[in-house]
């Protein structure tokens, strides 16, 4: 436990020879993934008073 992974995990890997199971839905779309390091500049206007 002490990396994280409890023994049913460990076990559950190696009986299936898998380290990591495939991550998916069903149907196009219902999934959106995104990684942004950068975004653009958005100014915002300073509240009159």
């Amino acid at each position: 436990m002490a990396r994280g992974y409890s023994s049913r995990h460990l076990r559950m890997y190696a009986e299936s020879g898998v380290a990591a199971r495939r991550f998916q839905q069903r149907h196009r779309n219902q999934l959106w993934q995104s990684d942004l390091k950068y975004g653009p500049y958005l100014p915002l206007a300073k509240a009159e008073r």
